[in-house]
């Protein structure tokens, strides 16, 4: 599950990010399934082109991973989004040949 949040800073600057935690129902793999994204965003650490790893916590509670916010959706939603379009420029390209 993935919720809108605000990380508050040190300096008091308020940053939108995106928290992934999982559901009460869920399950070991689920969990299991969870901390190896965490430690793959671990590795990978940070990159321009992708979602980067803010922190995370398990202190209290639930593990919660605390990512940059992607403001536009994910990619998956992206891409669905704008399917329609790229295949009409595509056929019209086609056309003119």
């Amino acid at each position: 599950m993935v919720m809108k949040g605000e990380l508050t800073e040190d300096d008091c600057h308020i940053t939108q990010c995106a928290v992934k935690t999982l559901k009460r129902t869920a399950t070991d793999s689920d969990f299991k399934d969870l901390l190896n994204e965490l430690e793959i965003m671990t590795l990978v650490g940070n990159h321009p082109n992708l979602v980067n790893l803010i922190g995370a916590c398990s202190t209290g509670g639930p593990l919660m991973i605390v990512v940059e916010f992607a403001e536009h959706g994910n990619l998956l939603r992206h891409l669905r989004d704008h399917k329609e379009a790229k295949l009409r420029r595509h056929d019209r390209i086609h056309l003119r040949h």
